[in-house]
């Protein structure tokens, strides 16, 4: 039986995570704002791929202009991350619509010769943070993450909760009221 432990870790940033890199089309330009990380969450996929999103926001209110400079900055910073490890592939680092109010940057790479998935997304993080120059000199953004796990069978060509595995493998109804608060859990 083919199987998937869908790791998910996100860190705390709701209030947003000041970086250094300045608004630049605000109307006061001597408030000297700077945008914020308001998401962050890495999730570990299937074939040991790796995801990790970033969302920034311009003050508090409305998406970035900057997206070409977060990216440059993202992109050099997973470039010096990718160097430090032996065998990590970086497959992709680009910008979506976040919605209204956020862009989301998106990294994916690959985990190779054994490495563990929460390390790994640890270790990312802090380089994300210092790309982004989020200050964080004694590790506190860094530890504020929360950390959940969900198992995944494989079946046919598709990937199914474990839960719901079991419901089909014992002929009980295969949807119920805890799915929906185990997709709450895990994103």
């Amino acid at each position: 039986m083919n199987h998937w432990h869908k790791t998910v870790m996100k860190w705390e940033c709701h209030l947003g995570l000041e970086t250094d890199i300045p608004v630049t089309d605000w109307r006061d330009p001597a408030k000297k704002l700077v945008h914020t990380i308001h998401e962050l969450t890495a999730t570990s996929l299937p074939d040991r791929e790796v995801k990790v999103e970033v969302g920034v926001r311009r003050v508090c209110i409305s998406p970035t202009t900057e997206r070409e400079t977060i990216l440059a900055r993202l992109s050099e910073g997973m470039e010096r991350f990718r160097k430090t490890r032996t065998g990590l592939e970086c497959q992709r680092i680009c910008v979506h619509d976040g919605g209204q109010f956020s862009a989301v940057f998106t990294i994916e790479f690959r985990l190779e010769n054994g490495e563990k998935f929460c390390d790994v997304a640890i270790e990312a993080v802090r380089e994300i943070f210092k790309s982004l120059g989020v200050q964080d000199d004694d590790g506190y953004y860094l530890a504020d993450f929360e950390h959940s796990r969900e198992t995944f069978i494989r079946l046919d060509d598709a990937w199914i909760p474990f839960a719901r595995w079991l419901r089909m493998t014992h002929r009980l109804p295969i949807w119920c009221t805890a799915d929906i608060r185990s997709q709450a859990r895990c994103g």
